[in-house]
Formats: C-alpha cells, structure tokens, sequence
C-alpha cells in the first residue's frame, strides 16, 4: 500500500480524478470493450493469456513453470502460495474481461521467469541422479553443464530469441535508403506530415523537401497534382481506426494513385487517417510515386 501511494500519489492528491480512471478502465475492459483487441472472457479469455505464455517463452518452460511452482508448495508450502497469490489473482481479473492486451501480463514475466529457473533446477537435479547411475562422470561439472545445456536447448524457443535479438527495420528508413540510392539530386519529394517522416536523412543529397498536410480526399488529390516531372511523393497507403468516424474514405484516398507510377513499396501496417497518430504501429505502409513515365519499376517490400 505504501509503495502505491509513493508511486502514484495523486490517488490521494485527486482522489475524485482517481476514481474516475478506476471506474473508466472497468467499463473500458469489461464493458465497452475495445474493437480488436477482444475476446470471449471466462476460458476463451484465460487460454488467450496461456498461449501468449507458450508463444514467448515456449511449450517447455511452461512445464518448468507447473514444475517449479509445484515443488515450491512441496517444500514450503506458505512461500509458495505467497509467490503464486498475485499472478493468479492478476489472471484470474485478466480473464473476465473483455479486453485483452499481452501488456497487461508483463508484471508476470520475471515471477514466470523464476519459476522457469526453479523447475529447470529440480529437472537438473533429477536429470543428474538418473544419468549418474549410467555414468560416473555426470557427477562431474563437465557432466553437470552439458546436462545443463542440454536441458536449455530443449526448453527454450530458440527462434523466439532470434526474434527478439533481430529488430526489423522501419519502413520509412527503407524508404529514405531507396531515394538516396535511385534519385539524381534536385528531385523534389513531397512527404505527409502524417507520416512523421524524419527528412533530416535527406540533407546530404541536394534535394527539395516539401511537407504536406492530408486529412481529406482534397488534400490527397493536391498532393498528387505535385506529382509532376523531377518529382515523387512518398504517398500513405490509408487505413482507419474502425471505433471512430473517418473524416475521409481511405479506399477514395488510396485510389487517388491512379495514373501515377508506383517505384517502391515500403512497410506493412495502414497510416490510420482518423487516429491520434496516424503511424501508431510503427511501420507504416506506404508508396513511393512519381509521374508516368519516369523511372523504371522497382519493387520492393
């Protein structure tokens, strides 16, 4: 409760605005909901939040988990419901809402995580008496760590690791890359606003940035009338947040590319046109145009 308090203090200072939040969030994830990222609460709900567990860490460490978790209780019965009580009561909560984001089991990552380590060491252990019957030099600490390895390998998602350790580029920066690489200097590029491209890439290449700002079907077609001669736009491909009204069609404003020469294609996610910020997953998807004819197709994704 102290620590609480010393975290959050304005639950005190505000108390009124406090309460507000708490009773917004609980209609935020138990009523309302929110449009996809939702799911059946009850068991639907529970497995979801199992399968983020075995996709992150792994089927095997999952049998660490239940491992470890119960030889705890076995050896200390009131350590061990002490160390359980929060994350099964935070699951417990998780899985009657309506809501679900994997952010919301994060404070469960390290308890899991130890919980993975005690189970590898009980199977260590077991491994290690079983193989020592077979074999004298398992008792060893060459023995011991190939065992340890071993058990490692098996248990942990190794591509799982790959992912993590490999951090995928930003389609904007594959963009910058392409235009440094196949524009002539004095070439305009004409870039939305909404894309909150970083033009200071740019500024070793002698070429003429324009910024635009699109919010309309009009605003699209203005910028595609820019399209003419040395220059190219760095054009959305738009998509929108289906919870709110969109102050344009995004199909009416993709549609506006006819006629137009596609030379580059970048990134995976729709720039959201009546969203707070428009690249809010971070890699927005979006084309590199110019007039027809220019240069020759390239395509790249």
């Amino acid at each position: 409760c102290v620590s609480f308090l010393a975290v959050a203090p304005f639950t005190v200072l505000d108390f009124p605005a406090f309460l507000n939040g708490f009773a917004f969030n609980a209609w935020h994830y138990g009523v309302s909901g929110h449009a996809g990222f939702e799911s059946e609460p009850g068991l639907t709900q529970f497995m979801n939040y199992v399968t983020h567990f075995t996709t992150e860490f792994g089927v095997g460490a999952a049998v660490l988990v239940m491992l470890g978790s119960g030889m705890a209780l076995r050896l200390d019965w009131r350590r061990g419901v002490l160390f359980l009580v929060f994350p099964i009561l935070l699951l417990a909560l998780l899985a009657d809402q309506k809501v679900i984001w994997s952010r919301n089991v994060l404070p469960l990552h390290p308890l899991y995580a130890v919980a993975i380590s005690y189970g590898l060491i009980v199977l260590h252990g077991w491994c290690l008496r079983w193989l020592s019957r077979w074999h004298l030099r398992f008792d060893g600490w060459v023995g011991r760590v190939a065992v340890l390895l071993t058990l490692l390998v098996l248990v942990l998602p190794v591509h799982r690791l790959v992912d993590h350790a490999v951090v995928p580029p930003d389609s904007r920066n594959l963009a910058r890359d392409w235009i440094l690489q196949n524009l002539p200097d004095g070439w305009t590029i004409v870039i939305p606003a909404e894309l909150g491209f970083d033009i200071r890439g740019l500024a070793d290449r002698d070429f003429l940035v324009e910024k635009v700002n699109i919010t309309t079907v009009q605003d699209q077609q203005d910028m595609m009338a820019l399209v003419a001669g040395p220059v190219v736009a760095l054009v959305p491909v738009w998509g929108m947040d289906t919870r709110r009204e969109a102050p344009a069609d995004p199909d009416a404003m993709n549609a506006t590319t006819s006629g137009k020469r596609t030379l580059a294609e970048f990134g995976s996610d729709p720039v959201l046109i009546n969203y707070d910020s428009p690249t809010a997953w971070g890699d927005p998807r979006l084309l590199i145009v110019a007039p027809v004819p220019s240069l020759s197709m390239v395509n790249i994704r």
